[in-house]
């Protein structure tokens, strides 16, 4: 019963905006339209209209993509605004993550001198904490701009993270250290949750984590010398389906043959056997193609259960992320000359 009182009014809320998800065969128009002008004249007859109604041309794209972020995380906002107790505190934590990625961006901007794109635009997104990107965009070091940070949960992480940034000028050790202590916080707080959020939180979560430590194997393969004896050490905590020492070997193949077999002795069996049928079966990459589409499953599947638990909120939002993905994905391809085919593969 307590569990019903804790999410019968949040969670219909929820069901509610599961109706304005995109569909397949709006998808299935927005990956045949001509150009970008074709897709944004179908994008303009979905719940979209109001977010592309002043995108006009490919200049307005960087712009478009800011705003597809906001909704992703205005959705979040909204989806959570109505937990409360430990699921609630849950929440905030995850609603951290989007401060984080704002911080990012601006720390990348002003201290990264490998990866960023410094014409990329900065969002100024409101989430939880009142972040200060214009004094940390005005600052002359990294210890300065830290110090910003004080009444944030962000400055010790960032502190952390300083030391290995220091000896070796690698932004990396920033971007770990914040991410590391968000998913500590995470599983920290997810232990305090009832055994049936527990449940759903261990597998919906993990595999986000699953996906951001294939992400930093890849990276690590094309941007840092670091040896196959450091990476577990850089690898996040709580992911569900793919093992530290597996990721290992994947760095060291330099492919995803072992991260394949390992991920078809699971609920991925059948999505791993697509990965095989593809062009780039080989790829790390195509391992993203394959937990998203995982991703997918496991929300639906949550959806079906037993409806009181926090599984609704984060099935949506999982779902509500790969929406946007899957619009950034084809509007990049259809924005640049690549081949239109691999829309079936990387599209969930």
């Amino acid at each position: 019963m307590r569990s019903l009182a804790r999410y019968a009014s949040a969670n219909a809320k929820t069901r509610a905006r599961l109706g304005k998800l995109l569909s397949r065969e709006e998808y299935e128009r927005l990956s045949s339209a001509n150009e970008i002008s074709g897709f944004l004249d179908v994008l303009r007859g979905t719940v979209y209209r109001d977010l592309v109604k002043d995108t006009r041309s490919e200049e307005d794209l960087p712009e478009l993509e800011l705003l597809l972020w906001g909704k992703e995380m205005n959705s979040c906002k909204e989806v959570y605004r109505d937990l409360r107790g430990i699921p609630g505190k849950f929440a905030e934590i995850l609603l951290e993550k989007y401060e984080i990625q704002q911080l990012l961006i601006v720390l990348r901007m002003k201290f990264d001198n490998r990866e960023f794109d410094r014409n990329c635009i900065i969002p100024r997104l409101e989430v939880l904490h009142p972040l200060p990107l214009e004094k940390i965009l005005e600052s002359t070091s990294l210890e300065q701009a830290i110090l910003y940070l004080e009444r944030t949960p962000y400055r010790e992480p960032l502190v952390k993270g300083w030391e290995g940034f220091k000896k070796t000028g690698a932004f990396f050790f920033l971007e770990w250290s914040l991410e590391k202590d968000h998913y500590i916080k995470l599983g920290e707080i997810a232990d305090k949750l009832s055994n049936n959020d527990k449940k759903i939180v261990k597998r919906l979560i993990g595999l986000e984590v699953d996906l951001l430590n294939i992400a930093r194997v890849i990276r690590f393969k094309k941007y840092y010398q670091i040896s196959a004896g450091e990476i577990a050490e850089f690898l996040l905590p709580y992911g569900w389906q793919v093992r530290r020492q597996v990721l290992v070997e994947s760095f060291l193949e330099g492919d995803a043959s072992s991260l394949l077999k390992e991920l078809k002795k699971g609920p991925a069996g059948q999505l791993a056997s697509f990965a095989e049928g593809t062009n780039r079966k080989g790829t790390l990459l195509i391992l993203e193609s394959v937990l998203w589409r995982l991703m997918a499953q496991e929300a639906r599947s949550a959806l079906m259960k037993f409806p009181f638990t926090i599984g609704t909120e984060i099935a949506y939002l999982n779902l509500m992320r790969i929406e946007i993905r899957n619009l950034k994905i084809i509007l990049g391809i259809k924005s640049r000359n690549v081949d239109k085919d691999i829309l079936g593969e990387l599209v969930i």
